[in-house]
């Protein structure tokens, strides 16, 4: 590090290099921070336009927001555990089905094993 800095004591040029290196990662890190600024904006004003299409009150404080998403979380986390309910009783109800179609198949497979051995 000693060794670096020495270097670049002795050569002027060296620190306008890192300098312009320093501001290209800073604008680079700006735009980026930027464009992840503009896609909350984006996101936020859609949201707010679907609140307002669909005639639903607009959280303007902070603990509106947070009990409005709050009551929106709580809505969809009871219509989720449904459909994962109704996805379970499918999946059983197939697989019963399935197995009864074929239970004659697979007895008679079992038996033929059973026979080998």
């Amino acid at each position: 590090m000693e060794t670096i800095l020495a270097k670049m004591n002795s050569n002027p040029i060296l620190w306008v290099i890192a300098g312009a290196l320093l501001i290209v990662v800073v604008v680079a890190i700006a735009k980026k921070i930027w464009k992840i600024f503009l896609v909350i904006i984006v996101i936020v004003l859609i949201y707010v336009g679907y609140l307002y299409f669909t005639g639903q009150k607009i959280p303007l404080t902070k603990e509106e927001l947070i009990k409005h998403s709050t009551e929106k979380l709580e809505k969809i986390k009871e219509s989720s555990n449904e459909v994962v309910k109704d996805v379970k009783k499918d999946i059983i109800d197939g697989t019963k089905k399935e197995f009864e179609k074929n239970k004659k198949e697979l007895i008679k497979e079992a038996k033929k094993k059973l026979k080998h051995k």
